[in-house]
C-alpha cells in the first residue's frame, strides 16, 4: 500500500480540487481554534504532503504528523514539518497523550477502519476531527468521472456514510460535537465522552 501513496504523493491537485479541499480545511481549522487554546497539542493521522499540517502548525504549535508513505514523510520534512513514517492502526504514543487527533481522507481507504478509530481514539484527551469525502455529492461523482476518464491515479473510496463514522466513534467513547458539510467533504469534531 505504501507504494500506491507514494505515486499518488507526487501528483499535483487541481486548482478546482484544491480549492473545494482548503475549504473544509479552514471549515476543520475553525473547529479547532473554537475548540482548544493555542497550547493544545495536534496529531495529524495520514498528513500526507503536510498541507493541513502546515496550516495547523500555524495555529497551534505543538503540532505533527504521521504518515504510512515515506515520500510523504519526506515532503513534510522539506517543509520543516515534524512528521515521522508510523502505521496508523498502531501509534508509539502513550493514552490520552494528545489534545486533538486530525485526520484527513484516510479512513475511506480501509475495508476495517476500527483499528485506525480505536487507535485515534486512543491517544486522544479530548477530540478527534475528521474531513472526510461526501461520496454522495453529485461534484464528487463528476470528479470521480474526470479522474477515470483522464486516467489520472486515484485511491480506492470506499463508501461509509457519516452514520458509519458516527457509529465507529461512538464505540470508542466518542460522539458528535460538531459538524458541517462542504461540497465535498463531511467535516465532523467527535468529543470524549465524559
Amino acid at each position: 500500500m505504501s507504494g500506491e501513496w507514494n505515486r499518488l504523493w507526487q501528483q499535483k491537485l487541481n486548482p478546482f480540487g484544491l480549492k473545494l479541499l482548503e475549504d473544509a480545511e479552514k471549515t476543520a481549522l475553525r473547529m479547532m481554534v473554537r475548540n482548544l487554546d493555542d497550547n493544545a497539542s495536534i496529531l495529524d493521522v495520514g498528513c500526507g504532503t503536510g498541507r493541513s499540517l502546515a496550516k495547523i502548525f500555524g495555529l497551534f504549535k505543538d503540532a505533527k504528523g504521521v504518515d504510512y508513505s515515506d515520500v510523504s514523510v519526506q515532503l513534510c520534512k522539506e517543509k520543516g514539518l515534524n512528521v515521522s513514517l508510523e502505521d496508523a492502526r498502531n501509534l508509539p504514543l502513550k493514552d490520552d497523550s494528545v489534545d486533538l487527533v486530525f485526520s484527513e481522507g484516510l479512513l475511506e481507504h480501509y475495508g476495517d477502519m476500527e483499528p485506525l478509530v480505536k487507535e485515534m481514539c486512543r491517544v486522544s484527551k479530548k477530540y478527534v476531527l475528521l474531513v472526510q469525502p461526501n461520496l454522495d455529492s453529485k461534484a464528487r461523482k463528476v470528479r470521480d468521472l474526470y479522474w477515470r476518464v483522464t486516467g489520472r491515479l486515484y485511491a480506492e473510496e470506499l463508501p461509509y456514510k457519516v452514520v458509519d463514522y458516527v457509529a465507529m466513534f461512538r464505540k470508542f467513547g466518542f460522539d458528535v460535537a460538531e459538524a458541517d458539510n462542504t461540497i465535498l467533504f463531511h467535516v465532523l469534531l467527535f468529543k470524549v465522552r465524559v
